[in-house]
């Protein structure tokens, strides 16, 4: 038995390394798409731009692109192979970006086609931009490639608790979903710097309005549990930030009425670790903890006010009551979502506090 287990290991070794020569000759004759972004034309065409980081010698990197106009996707994708020296490969696709003018007519076929691609993850981010996504995906950075930069200034603020987890895999999850609708990151261009702008809310596959940045805190409490964020908090000449945020979400549905009424608990807790000015005792910290409740109620009824007149559920309200009454109806929910009475009770408590200025 020892000597056929050897024997079977070599064996294994000896596949392992040509399945490595392999690949290592499919990478040199391919060209790895990181980003991908489409912008309207009209309406039968499409722009669709692609970027390729071309590593250099000296182990720098710079970035290519290549764009053409379409009225199909896979047209597209075929005319940008043509244009590139080597064949186009999405197996290293890291983010899609859509504009806002075309989120507006519908991206849901473009969604589709990144989920049928054998070779696209389920776990690539998916952004809509204010502007051209074109604009975007041509922007050069000096130390990094284009879609690695992307993926990581998202990842960076899903982390920091500033905006919900989004990827290919749940867009296309709440698209499907007939108790919510989706929503995806905003990003957009100011003075040649790209940051996160708010959270693009959409009816079906139409973009119809956003959560504005302020506000995208608040919108992540509402829609999943995290523990790690940063909130700052301003009163008059004093500020502070609260870091390590930690935070739970309950929602109760009282389903004896013939329009459910929500409750939505929201507990955070988290550390200060900045703060101009001095807090020497347990009453400053429960004023503070009272201000951040303050700011955040505020952030809650303007998102839930949003949600009700632009007629969207990004939070899954109806998932929710759905799962809280059997004779749900999803018709029904329809008729009445702008009139049910949502109410927030949100609890702060910080737990400890420590440099001050």
């Amino acid at each position: 038995m020892k000597k056929l287990r050897v024997r079977f290991t070599n064996i294994g070794f000896i596949l392992l390394l040509a399945g490595c020569a392999s690949e290592e000759k499919i990478i040199d004759d391919i060209d790895l798409v990181t980003a991908v972004g489409y912008d309207y034309v009209d309406g039968h065409n499409v722009m669709g731009t692609v970027s390729i980081p071309v590593f250099r010698p000296d182990k720098s990197i710079s970035t290519e692109t290549f764009s053409d106009v379409s009225s199909l996707i896979r047209e597209n994708r075929a005319k940008l192979d043509s244009e590139a020296d080597k064949p186009l490969f999405s197996g290293k696709l890291e983010v899609a970006l859509y504009s806002k003018e075309l989120a507006q007519h519908g991206i849901y076929q473009f969604i589709d086609y990144l989920n049928r691609e054998p070779s696209v993850g389920s776990r690539v981010l998916i952004a809509v931009v204010e502007g051209n996504a074109k604009d975007l995906i041509k922007k050069k950075f000096s130390t990094t490639d284009t879609g690695l930069y992307y993926s990581s200034l998202l990842e960076k603020h899903i982390k920091k608790g500033t905006i919900p987890k989004t990827n290919l895999h749940q867009m296309m999850y709440m698209y499907f979903s007939k108790g919510g609708d989706p929503f995806l990151p905003l990003l957009k261009m100011k003075n040649k710097k790209v940051k996160i702008d708010g959270i693009a809310l959409f009816k079906d596959d139409k973009y119809v309005g956003k959560i504005p940045f302020k506000q995208t805190f608040a919108f992540k409490t509402l829609v999943e549990n995290f523990d790690s964020g940063i909130f700052p908090i301003h009163n008059g000449d004093k500020s502070a930030v609260v870091e390590n945020v930690r935070a739970k979400r309950h929602y109760t549905v009282d389903t004896s009425r013939s329009v459910p009424k929500v409750n939505i608990d929201i507990s955070i807790d988290g550390v200060i670790r900045e703060y101009k000015g001095t807090i020497n005792n347990q009453k400053m910290v429960q004023v503070l903890e009272k201000e951040m409740e303050k700011q955040i109620t505020k952030d809650y009824k303007k998102i839930i006010t949003t949600m009700q007149e632009l007629n969207v559920d990004p939070i899954g309200l109806g998932d929710i009551i759905k799962s809280q009454d059997r004779s749900f109806n999803i018709n029904k929910y329809k008729s009445y979502y702008r009139e049910i009475p949502i109410k927030t009770n949100v609890k702060i408590k910080i737990t400890e506090y420590g440099v001050t200025k």
